[in-house]
């Protein structure tokens, strides 16, 4: 019995932890002293919110995309594709709410002229800045995954060698993306640590 090769997905593709969430929890009023303008607070809470979307969408593609090929590792092409579908699907609105996030970003690195303290607005600054890289490198990491996926139903779907080499490929190019995402993630949490201290 001559075995098919697979494709070989990385667990979780990403977390795309988009650290947004992570310090936009750390405080919603200033402790004791200086007061984080409301203009600041308002587009934190909403970055935080689409950040948390845009993890639980990652986090339900790459699910989809893990059962895909345990079905097509099993010869249930059918359901296989279907899953790769709905991957692509939620992957779309994903990249749809990066954009919204870069909207919010945005509002944010405005409302920082409001902060009096010179170092710490210019660690926001920083912090924003990084958060923008990231997000646009996501928005190019769901272009790949598409592309990945697009490549991976005709994978499924031939069942050939060569059109299985190719999706291989391209998710090599998605994960190399993951990684410079997570790079970028831990930048953004050391720079907006260094912003938190001060309030």
């Amino acid at each position: 019995m001559k075995l098919k090769p697979q494709i070989r997905l990385i667990i979780g593709i990403t977390l795309i932890a988009i650290s947004v969430i992570a310090v936009f929890i750390f405080f919603l009023k200033g402790s004791g002293k200086e007061p984080l303008p409301p203009s600041f607070l308002e587009a934190r809470k909403e970055a935080s919110l689409i950040s948390q979307k845009i993890v639980d969408l990652t986090n339900d593609a790459n699910e989809k995309i893990k059962t895909a090929n345990l079905f097509d590792s099993s010869g249930n092409k059918s359901d296989a594709l279907v899953l790769i579908k709905e991957a692509r699907q939620i992957n779309t609105e994903a990249y749809n709410q990066a954009f919204e996030l870069s909207r919010q970003l945005q509002k944010l690195a405005e409302s920082l002229s409001e902060i009096k303290s010179q170092d710490s607005r210019r660690a926001a600054y920083e912090a924003v800045a990084v958060e923008l890289a990231l997000v646009t490198e996501f928005i190019d990491y769901t272009q790949a995954l598409n592309t990945f996926l697009d490549n991976l139903s005709v994978a499924v779907t031939t069942d050939s060698f060569a059109n299985r080499r190719a999706a291989e490929n391209y998710l090599e190019e998605v994960n190399k993306k993951a990684n410079l995402i997570n790079n970028l993630n831990r930048e953004f949490l050391a720079k907006m640590k260094v912003f938190d201290k001060d309030f």
